[in-house]
């Protein structure tokens, strides 16, 4: 439908004996932020009328309307012309200025159409000058149009939330590199970058690492923000349980020297860092395997302590030893069916009689029949060459002496 349609169903005739010469030019802006106030279009309409038509009046309205993607401004109107519609009336010739508001689009790319219709209006008789009339009293008239269109480009200036990771899934624990890949326009840098990891933990760098230590799966969530608003995207880590994995705990204890017949209890603790399974547990003294358990369940990430009882030190060594020694026992930990995991070895001093101290140094000597070797005694035994090599510090009334006794025995 022709916006210029007047009330009684027809269109402004493009003739009569008013000539009327119109032009117009418009500035409006390439590109659009959406989420902030909408700019402005200038437009300027020019019009002519030759010299004759002394009577001849331009008038402008101001009347808009939307298509489709366009958008235009429209000049025109013929029913009734009303100081308050009036834009701008010129005798003869004359020019209109206005500011025109943008549209609310959504992103995308648009032609912006301005289409400018202008009505000349005369009166050969009873009006001379330019003065809000209605249409009854026009003797002849004449319109004219032009447009103009701008390609305008409506973009978000909101980033454009966006990550990676260097693994999506994994054997806990593991850790995960995030990177940024927020996207955003040039002059509205990214101000602010909020991670949520999922286990609870946070992060406000932009390219941040984070460890996962409990199996489960867990929703990233990146949220980026800057003066325009902000964007969030999420992506899925999944963390999952590894295999059995089993070790010695540090509290583990064998004592270092024992009585023949003095009992004591041991501590056995396994530490299992990986998922549930079934481990085994077993010790060798003297080239002898001696098992503990051949298939015993254990937790992820748990500790369990093997029951070994309180007993002397032939219970373990399954014999009665007659005289004094050193004998290995080591124990071996593993997942069933795989090569053991962990270690425990100690080098148990025996004695029949009297028990060695534990430990021994230059101020505290091993008693006869028994050698210090790192740090401890053992009882001495028939090697026929055994180097010593003691240091300390003796105080005398001349001051510090520093020596060295080296002894080889026979």
């Amino acid at each position: 439908m022709d916006p210029c349609a007047n009330d009684y169903g027809g269109a402004i005739a493009e003739d009569g004996g008013v000539n009327v010469a119109v032009s117009l030019s418009a500035q409006s802006p390439t590109r659009v932020i959406v989420e902030l106030p909408l700019p402005n279009i200038s437009l300027t309409v020019s019009w002519n009328f030759p010299d004759w038509q002394k009577n001849a009046c331009g008038v402008v309205y101001k009347n808009l309307w939307r298509w489709q993607r366009n958008w235009g401004f429209a000049i025109c109107g013929f029913k009734t012309i009303f100081a308050s519609d009036i834009g701008a009336v010129y005798q003869r010739s004359g020019q209109f200025t206005t500011q025109l508001n943008m549209p609310n689009l959504t992103p995308g790319q648009y032609a912006i159409t301005i289409k400018v219709i202008a009505v000349a209006i005369y009166n050969r008789t009873q009006y001379t000058s330019c003065l809000p009339v209605t249409s009854e009293q026009y003797e002849d008239f004449v319109y004219k149009q032009a447009s103009i269109s701008q390609q305008v480009q409506y973009v978000s200036g909101i980033p454009v939330a966006q990550f990676s990771a260097s693994v999506r899934s994994g054997t806990v624990p593991f850790t995960v590199k995030f990177t940024d890949l927020s996207t955003y326009l040039a002059d509205y840098p990214i101000t602010s970058w909020a991670w949520d990891f999922g286990d609870g933990a946070k992060s406000s760098d932009q390219n941040p690492y984070h460890d996962y230590t409990t199996p489960g799966t867990y929703t990233v969530k990146l949220t980026v923000s800057n003066q325009s608003g902000s964007s969030s995207a999420q992506m899925v880590i999944q963390a999952n349980e590894g295999p059995v994995h089993a070790q010695f705990a540090s509290d583990c204890y064998f004592p270092l020297n024992v009585l023949v017949a003095e009992t004591f209890t041991p501590i056995i603790d396994i530490q299992n860092t990986g998922g549930p399974g079934n481990i085994y547990l077993y010790y060798i003294v003297k080239g002898k395997q001696i098992p503990i358990w051949t298939s015993q369940p254990i937790g992820a990430r748990s500790t369990i302590r093997a029951d070994l009882g309180t007993h002397n030190i032939a219970y373990f060594l399954q014999y009665t030893p007659t005289q004094d020694e050193v004998t290995n026992i080591t124990f071996y930990v593993g997942t069933v069916g795989k090569a053991y995991s962990g270690i425990f070895s100690k080098d148990v001093g025996v004695s029949v009689t009297t028990p060695p101290p534990a430990e021994c140094d230059l101020t505290h000597p091993c008693p006869s029949g028994y050698q210090c070797v790192n740090g401890r005694c053992v009882p001495a035994g028939p090697s026929k060459n055994v180097l010593y090599a003691l240091g300390g510090v003796a105080a005398t009334g001349l001051g510090l002496i520093i020596y060295a006794v080296f002894r080889r025995r026979r």
